[in-house]
């Protein structure tokens, strides 16, 4: 079964789809230190990355990390 975010990642032209994959594969192989990432205030394990209008909201516990929604920088707080 397909996640939501990979979901929206599909809704995404290719080109923003390809940008946005090479992101996430750096989030999920841990290599944070490039990318633009912040805490998220009201949650203790939620990041977000910011790669121009759109945000990748993960979650990190320890060594793991999980992806947990992508969406527009407009509606990606919405959910949570």
């Amino acid at each position: 079964m397909w996640e939501a975010w990979k979901k929206e990642l599909l809704k995404l032209s290719n080109a923003g789809r390809k940008d946005l994959l090479v992101i996430i594969s750096k989030i999920l192989a841990g290599e944070l230190h490039e990318l633009d990432i912040k805490k998220i205030q009201w949650s203790e394990n939620l990041y977000r990355c910011r790669s121009g209008k759109y945000r990748i909201l993960f979650e990190k516990r320890g060594d793991q990390i999980k992806i947990v929604n992508i969406g527009s920088r407009g509606d990606i707080y919405k959910g949570i």
